[in-house]
This record gives structure tokens, C-alpha cells and sequence, in this order.
């Protein structure tokens, strides 16, 4: 709980405390930022092998046919 004090039901912060709640957003925003950069790389990655997957299924495809 912050060390702030409350006048008629809003509660006001201490400059340390909103500075530390300040500090805590802007880490926690680059986290999310970071963890959606590497969803998508991720999800780049796994479109890559599907496509890699098709090319091998159809160059086997294609060359026990030509047998």
C-alpha cells in the first residue's frame, strides 16, 4: 500500500512512490514489448518451416514419381 494520504476517497502518492510506480510501468512495458517481438519471430520461424516442409513434401514427391 502506498505511503499517501487519502482526501475524500482519492488517494494521493508520495513523489517517491509514484516514481517507483512510474519505474515499474516502464519495465513492464518493455517486457510486453519484448515478449510480443518474439511472438512474432517466433510465428515468422514457424511459418519458415511449414514452407520448408511443403518444398520437401513436394520435391519427394516429385522425384519418386520421375522413378
Amino acid at each position: 500500500m502506498y505511503k499517501g494520504q487519502i482526501f475524500g476517497g482519492v488517494v494521493t502518492m508520495s513523489k517517491s512512490d509514484l516514481i517507483k510506480t512510474v519505474k515499474k510501468a516502464i519495465i513492464l512495458a518493455d517486457a510486453l514489448e519484448n515478449a510480443v517481438k518474439i511472438s512474432h519471430a517466433i510465428d515468422d520461424l514457424s511459418e519458415g518451416i511449414e514452407e520448408i516442409e511443403k518444398s520437401l513434401r513436394l520435391s519427394k514427391k516429385n522425384y519418386s514419381t520421375k522413378e
